[in-house]
């Protein structure tokens, strides 16, 4: 998807008249905690406690039908898809490494089992792209290791380096023929890179300019988006980078998605009784920024995932009940839900239960 995006300076919340309500629904309320969501399309993912470990469990909300993947003696974690192969990494070899499954068909088999770690994956057209520890010395713990960022090509089933600088280089995306991630080849530092595959061409995004670290970077078309400071977008086509949100509170923005014209993120700020945790998003074609859900009770919510107008996150309102949220974001000319509005909602839902 191609995103023509205008320069934004600055941001707009509108204020909060309730004409089109965000409502948040359960995925799959298994009983179980849920964590780590991610969607393509209509097809949920997400890794789920079993009575011993992690399974990854799906669905598709478009026609309801669900899966699960348990592999044995193995803990499944962190899975992405792209609505027809999903991508996890688990431990059934002693390390881990990664999986891949056909919703379809139903296959399963091993994508990339090489020495130490591989993790964090994401999916980008015929890519899979991944942190890799392969190049770290054996006796290091895979927490402390050198991670670089490799990719897979699904048509040719080869694998290939993209960047094995010193340092780590970590949480990569792909979108098209650009890899991006977060870069500490720089002694304190914390960089945004990316990778053209089509020029084989590696290139700086945004520059750690010295405690302030830059992270969490995501790519739709030709906007970049990552947490520096605050929430930061940048533009492939102009070479411009521009703010979304700034930062207004100690707790902070964490976690962001693009898909398109949405950005969307896990933001905290202060209330009187500690952070007030809140999905948020950010509309690049209109500069406006609205709340998706907002947990006024003291609960948790965990980094939200978009495609399309549909967020998933996880919300934990007491430890044990981790579960995956959902909500559809109304169309344009629709004023969204925003913050009052958002707590309301959230007391009648929670209520609902």
């Amino acid at each position: 998807m191609r995103v023509i995006a205008a320069t934004v300076l600055t941001f707009l919340v509108v204020p909060c008249t309730c004409f089109a309500q965000i409502t948040p629904f359960f995925v799959e309320d298994s009983g179980r905690k849920q964590l780590s969501p991610y969607v393509s399309g209509s097809v949920v993912v997400w890794q789920e406690a079993t009575d011993v470990d992690y399974c990854v469990r799906g669905k598709n909300l478009a026609t309801g039908s669900t899966f699960i993947i348990d592999g044995p003696n193995a803990t499944e974690l962190t899975p992405v898809t792209n609505g027809d192969l999903v991508v996890w990494r688990d431990n059934r070899t002693g390390d881990y490494n990664l999986y891949a499954y056909d919703i379809v068909s139903g296959q399963q088999w091993t994508l990339v089992d090489e020495p130490h770690y591989q993790v964090l994956p994401a999916i980008g057209g015929n890519h899979v792209v991944w942190t890799d520890g392969r190049n770290s010395p054996s006796n290091v713990p895979p927490e402390f290791g050198n991670g670089d960022i490799y990719a897979l090509d699904l048509a040719t089933g080869q694998e290939f380096p993209v960047c094995t600088s010193l340092g780590d280089q970590a949480g990569p995306d792909i979108d098209g023929n650009i890899i991006v991630w977060s870069d500490s080849r720089r002694l304190f530092r914390s960089d945004i890179y990316g990778y053209d595959l089509a020029t084989g061409q590696e290139f700086v995004i945004a520059e750690d300019p010295g405690g302030q670290p830059q992270g969490g970077a995501v790519i739709s078309g030709n906007i970049v988006v990552w947490v520096g400071g605050s929430i930061m977008g940048y533009d492939l086509s102009t070479q411009t980078s521009f703010p979304i949100h700034a930062q207004t509170s100690d707790a902070g923005q964490r976690g962001p998605d693009i898909d398109g014209h949405y950005v969307v993120w896990k933001d905290g700020r202060e209330g009187p009784e500690g952070a007030v945790w809140s999905i948020r998003g950010y509309d690049l074609r209109t500069g406006e920024e609205f709340v998706i859900f907002e947990e006024d009770a003291g609960g948790y919510l965990g980094f939200p995932s978009i495609s399309g107008n549909l967020v998933v996150w996880h919300w934990n309102p007491v430890v044990t009940e981790e579960r995956i949220m959902a909500a559809y974001i109304p169309g344009p000319g629709s004023l969204v839900l925003l913050a009052g509005c958002a707590a309301a909602a959230a007391r009648r839902w929670r209520r609902r239960r």
